[in-house]
């Protein structure tokens, strides 16, 4: 579709493949935010010990607007998976 933009208008594309122009818009910053949300968590420094519910908080407070849900799927995208640390386990001689 992004070959054709510029022979074509968006709402006559859009129509012809049945897809609303808002429709598109919706798509096309969801796809530029879920990639600068991808970015942040490549070059994030976190040692693979966090998951989903802590990089949400970290998140936040760098100012994105998202939920757990969608940092648990770039980082599934990613292939990113967080470490849980081993169990104590009682030594006795």
């Amino acid at each position: 579709m992004k070959n054709h933009l510029t022979c074509y208008p968006v709402t006559k594309i859009c129509s012809l493949l049945g897809v609303s122009s808002s429709g598109y818009d919706a798509w096309l910053k969801r796809a530029n935010k879920s990639a600068k949300l991808s970015e942040y968590i490549k070059n994030w420094q976190h040692n693979a010990r966090l998951g989903a519910p802590s990089l949400l908080y970290d998140a936040r407070q760098a100012d994105y607007q998202v939920s757990e849900r969608t940092i648990s799927r770039v980082l599934q995208q990613l292939g990113l998976q967080s470490k849980a640390a081993r169990k104590f386990k009682y030594k006795t001689n």
